[in-house]
């Protein structure tokens, strides 16, 4: 996704970013610098699916609260 703005639009965008699934947002990184198919993105979208952070998402989601993920 691209967005047009200025340094503060950014900055606010970063902050809906940060509070995201850190595993997840790390394989959109990575995703966006390699071919697809790349071994290392499977692995690390792999590593997203079955993580505490995924069981967390959704345990959030049932209870209606904000989620709290820690990156594992």
């Amino acid at each position: 996704m691209q967005r047009l703005g200025g340094l503060d639009d950014a900055l606010a965008w970063a902050g809906e970013i940060a509070i995201l699934a850190p595993m997840s947002i790390a394989g959109h990184k990575l995703s966006l610098n390699r071919p697809s198919g790349d071994p290392d993105v499977d692995a690390a979208f792999a590593e997203a699916w079955s993580s505490d952070d995924l069981a967390e998402g959704m345990a959030a989601f049932r209870e209606r609260r904000p989620p709290e993920f820690r990156g594992r």
